[in-house]
């Protein structure tokens, strides 16, 4: 995204990240924290991904977390500790590939990480891109926390 925005100049408003890595150390994620754009690191649940690569290698996420339920029906922002243990810092080694292939309650991507080359449906997988950014685009209002 930075690349894109500083480079390319493609100028952005905001940015949605499901199920990303850290992919940079503590000053880089600072920087990356300071974009002109908003930037959503949306996790769900048990997803291993967003726990890789490990911190004691010297990864760190970026701050803007929207933590989502097992169900995806409620969610959490946690915006002052990018390693917040209220979000999906919680689960360390409790996690689940179906909650990275799933993303509320969509499949991400027709095949969603499976390991083997199938064909690619272009038609459905569209479909599903835009069943997402239909229900982004339903999330409104201030967040619903967790109890």
């Amino acid at each position: 995204a930075m690349d894109l925005h500083y480079a390319h100049g493609l100028p952005m408003a905001t940015l949605y990240t499901f199920g990303k890595p850290r992919v940079g150390n503590v000053a880089f994620a600072k920087w990356y924290d300071t974009s002109p754009f908003v930037s959503w690191r949306v996790t769900h649940w048990r997803d291993p991904v967003p726990h890789l690569p490990m911190q004691s290698l010297g990864f760190q996420h970026d701050a803007l977390e929207s933590f989502y339920t097992e169900d995806s029906k409620t969610y959490r922002v946690c915006d002052d500790d990018p390693e917040d243990d209220s979000c999906s810092d919680q689960f360390e080694f409790d996690w689940s590939i179906e909650d990275h292939k799933h993303y509320l309650g969509i499949l991400t991507g027709h095949h969603g990480c499976e390991w083997t080359p199938a064909p690619r449906n272009a038609s459905r997988e569209a479909g599903d891109l835009r069943r997402l950014h239909e229900r982004l685009r339903q999330i409104d209002g201030p967040p619903r926390v967790v109890p």
